[in-house]
């Protein structure tokens, strides 16, 4: 039960890292009625002011902890040696960077996966598709916002951004590349198969209100979920990505896709 000082304002924020909040105010009293239910490696780590947060954060993840309570345990500044309160659109993003770090590491020890596989899911007018290529661990994300959505005018907007197992700086393209790479690590980890990983993420006027990086880390899972289409070549994936568009411009700002066309392997 709680009380506020005055009545609750309606006022519901958009930001394009943090989910929408609406309904606050300031409180005056609060109960906590009944005991909350903490899990077990939760309250072990939380209760360690000697681990660092980025090994508390992997500390959760390998206990199965969900990576939305990680980042709010980050934001409640209940982590790592020197707590302090976290702003929420950073601890979003240091969560899903620091666990997808941890995942590349794991991931770049398995096997090569076996074929060229191409995945589709959307969410929101958020449409996510991934091409796994046989191979060490490399990224690539490209984000394309069709013409009149929310970030882009009378002219499509693209931005590319891409990393081997080192990645150096913010990515131009914010919060969502960090997100929808956590995603792609948590299918190869689950299949134990390292692979070079290709996102275009394609925003459509569906996506009138900016929801979060949520939205890209969720449907790039439903992409990852579903099953995949086999593609016999890299051409024949970049095709079926372009006709699944409805358009191939995305592809001349690709640079991960020329060079694995040109590079040659050991193999």
């Amino acid at each position: 039960m709680w009380r506020c000082l005055k009545p609750v304002a309606f006022n519901l924020n958009f930001d394009g890292t943090v989910a929408p909040v609406g309904l606050t105010g300031p409180v005056k009293h609060l109960d906590v009625i009944g005991s909350a239910r903490v899990e077990r490696a939760v309250d072990r780590i939380t209760s360690d002011s000697d681990v660092m947060a980025t090994d508390a954060c992997i500390a959760l993840m390998d206990a199965d902890i969900d990576v939305y309570q990680i980042t709010k345990l980050m934001t409640a500044g209940l982590l790592g040696k020197r707590r302090k309160f976290v702003p929420t659109r950073w601890a979003i993003t240091a969560v899903d960077d620091t666990l997808s770090i941890q995942l590349k590491k794991e991931i770049s020890r398995f096997s090569p996966l076996e074929e060229i596989r191409l995945f589709d899911g959307e969410i929101y007018g958020n449409r996510i598709l991934c091409i796994l290529v046989p191979g060490d661990w490399k990224y690539e994300m490209i984000e394309c916002w069709g013409k009149q959505t929310l970030w882009a005018g009378d002219e499509e907007v693209i931005v590319q951004d891409r990393e081997g197992l080192n990645k150096k700086g913010y990515s131009p393209i914010s919060g969502a590349y960090y997100s929808a790479r956590l995603a792609a690590c948590e299918y190869l980890k689950r299949i134990r198969r390292c692979a070079r990983v290709i996102i275009i993420r394609r925003i459509s006027s569906d996506y009138w209100a900016p929801l979060g990086t949520w939205v890209i880390r969720e449907a790039t899972r439903k992409a990852m979920n579903a099953p995949p289409v086999v593609c016999p070549s890299l051409d024949m994936a970049v095709n079926e990505v372009s006709a699944r568009l409805g358009s191939g411009s995305w592809f001349k700002h690709s640079t991960l896709i020329p060079e694995l066309k040109t590079q040659r392997t050991l193999f």
